[in-house]
């Protein structure tokens, strides 16, 4: 393995956010200027917008509808390494989409069928790149074989009037029926997917009304920030997270260190007739060095996550 491709393979799987969420660009928009700072944007993602002063308005949480709606989910790794004797790039991007199928009961409670439509990922390390489609069958291979093989497979969300997640099905028919996609699928990260979009909101939206979230581990507040043509806005942000202890990797000979992990920090935008119309990103930095016997590489990631729903029907 090149020096390059050992670097990479370091901070392969460092990867700060929590679950595969919903997929727009790496960028989002910062809605309370105020409160930006180095460790949770930089300043290229603050967009100046109305409605970052005192505002008066009210107004109904938005519920769920019944209907059928498409969501992107993807995550992005973004990872440069540089030393006195070199260094290395490496970006994944990886997306799932699926159909959604909502049914609200009368009581408040619902279900909602997920089925999975398309997976695309990007890989790139330096001048080697890949790119894998599930759309052009003709990348269809042995290796390939279990996301293929999802598509068209469906699980099922329970959920309760309180906005609850109670339950998963399916899962582990899909597995069954394709015991490779056990790599890849399991009811623990489709349930923290499923979190991500159905969870309990204060009865009322006003101005800086928050709200949070506990995800795997890692706390999230969101703040309502803007009301404006039909649609909330809200910041999201992550606790101060402390610096992970340093890892030995004993295929690549490096230890890493940490010396910065910033706060997650993002946007989340939902529809003020329909929740199930929303979309929200967010990403997570850290920094710190690669240190092997011979060498010592500082070292940058950045993690996001986004995802955007939109009705169908």
């Amino acid at each position: 393995m090149s020096r390059s491709l050992k670097l990479a393979a370091a901070l392969l799987l460092t990867v700060l956010l929590t679950a595969c969420s919903c997929s727009e660009p790496e960028y989002y928009e910062r809605l309370d200027q105020s409160s930006a700072s180095s460790s949770g944007s930089a300043a290229s993602d603050t967009v100046q917008t109305a409605g970052t002063t005192e505002q008066t308005w009210s107004a109904p949480a938005p519920r769920f509808q019944t209907g059928t709606y498409s969501m992107a989910s993807a995550n992005s790794t973004v990872q440069n390494v540089a030393g006195e004797s070199g260094g290395s790039y490496y970006r994944s991007d990886q997306e799932y989409d699926y159909d959604l199928a909502i049914t609200v009961a009368a009581d408040g409670s619902l279900t909602c069928v997920y089925t999975f439509t398309r997976v695309y990922w990007t890989y790139e390390v330096n001048d080697e790149s890949y790119v894998f489609d599930t759309n052009d069958r003709t990348m269809y291979s042995s290796d390939t074989a279990m996301y293929f093989d999802l598509i068209g497979c469906s699980f099922t969300v329970a959920v309760d009037a309180s906005m609850n997640v109670t339950g998963i099905s399916g899962v582990s028919d899909i597995i069954s029926a394709h015991p490779t996609t056990a790599s890849l699928i399991n009811e623990e990260n489709l349930l923290v997917m499923a979190k991500d979009v159905f969870y309990a909101l204060p009865q009322t939206f006003s101005y800086k009304t928050s709200w949070n979230l506990s995800q795997s581990g890692v706390d999230t507040s969101f703040t309502l920030m803007q009301f404006k043509d039909g649609q909330f806005g809200a910041d999201i942000v992550g606790v101060q997270q402390p610096l992970p202890a340093d890892s030995h990797d004993a295929s690549t000979g490096f230890t890493t260190k940490y010396s910065e992990i910033g706060r997650l920090t993002g946007t989340l935008r939902m529809n003020s007739d329909d929740r199930g119309v929303q979309s929200f990103s967010y990403r997570q930095t850290s920094k710190g060095l690669l240190v092997s016997a011979n060498e010592t590489y500082d070292f940058d990631v950045v993690v996001s996550s986004s995802c955007k729903i939109t009705r169908k029907a």
